[in-house]
């Protein structure tokens, strides 16, 4: 499948002759697993038997397949198509889907089994999230949007249950003062006559704060923030516009945390937690 297109130009009218329609009771088997407002991507799409009701139905859907020419035939049937002439396996998108499948007749043209595990590493690959690990795993490739607009305003049905217990809004630095127990978190010193002021301090040297009245500091090796607290809330546009080396992330084996920047170097602090690995590797005899 690498290299050799399996339908030329007999095969795929053929192909239509034998099979231009899919099957009602398959093609509602691949239908049940979608929901309104997935991103659906088909492997091996073919003509299009598949992928054309899906797109008759509503559904954002994209097709992935190597013959020319069932994209052709795919593209007469409905001209707007999302498609990607390639190997399955060596497909590459920067989107990620809620849904991807791959039809019985296609599966069938597998006889490699190596080949078929680097398709299903493909398509785990650009699936959003398996399970609450994978989510986790991948979390740094989401966009950055809130759980509203993500989820809730999409949903048709949703289930609500009270909540008895304390509950409040952090999300700006003004309000997340509010709930600090303490004044400074990390090593910060305040001198008497500051009031009002908070100290979040992630670096390993001290912070000094003198004579100053309602102002959030927060100091970290993304960024140092000193802010009026009341306009901390407004921080966002002017942090979207700052592009730098993210100098500490964590992730499901552990954190990383970047030491020094040089024009050729780069020197990283790893932690890996207790039975994790991670995919790291060393050089030798490398310029």
């Amino acid at each position: 499948m690498d290299s050799v297109n399996y339908y030329g130009s007999l095969c795929t009218e053929m192909y239509e002759l034998l099979h231009s329609q899919a099957p009602q009771d398959e093609l509602a088997f691949y239908l049940s697993y979608a929901h309104p407002g997935d991103r659906v991507l088909e492997l091996l799409c073919g003509s299009g038997r598949f992928l054309v009701p899906f797109v008759q139905r509503g559904f954002d859907i994209t097709g992935v397949d190597l013959s020319q020419e069932m994209l052709e035939k795919l593209l007469q049937k409905y001209p707007a198509a999302k498609v990607h002439r390639c190997s399955a396996d060596a497909f590459e998108s920067e989107e990620r889907f809620d849904y991807i499948f791959i039809s019985s007749g296609s599966v069938s043209l597998f006889t490699d089994p190596a080949l078929c595990q680097r398709v299903l590493q493909k398509a785990h690959e650009k699936i959003d999230f398996t399970d609450y690990r994978d989510l986790f795993g991948k979390y740094h490739t989401l966009e950055k949007i809130s759980f509203d607009y993500a989820v809730a305003e999409k949903e048709k049905s949703l289930e609500v249950m009270r909540f008895a217990g304390q509950w409040k809004d952090l999300g700006t630095w003004n309000t997340l003062t509010e709930a600090m127990q303490e004044d400074t978190v990390g090593e910060a010193i305040l001198n008497e006559t500051c009031t009002n002021v908070h100290v979040l301090n992630e670096l390993n040297v001290p912070v000094l704060a003198m004579g100053l009245h309602n102002v959030v500091i927060s100091a970290s090796p993304e960024g140092i923030l000193v802010s009026d607290k009341q306009q901390s809330s407004y921080i966002k546009p002017y942090v979207d516009t700052i592009d730098r080396q993210i100098m500490f992330a964590e992730k499901s084996w552990g954190s990383f945390r970047v030491l020094d920047v040089e024009e050729e170097s780069l020197t990283i602090k790893v932690t890996l937690n207790a039975g994790y690995r991670m995919n790291y590797h060393s050089h030798r005899n490398r310029d």
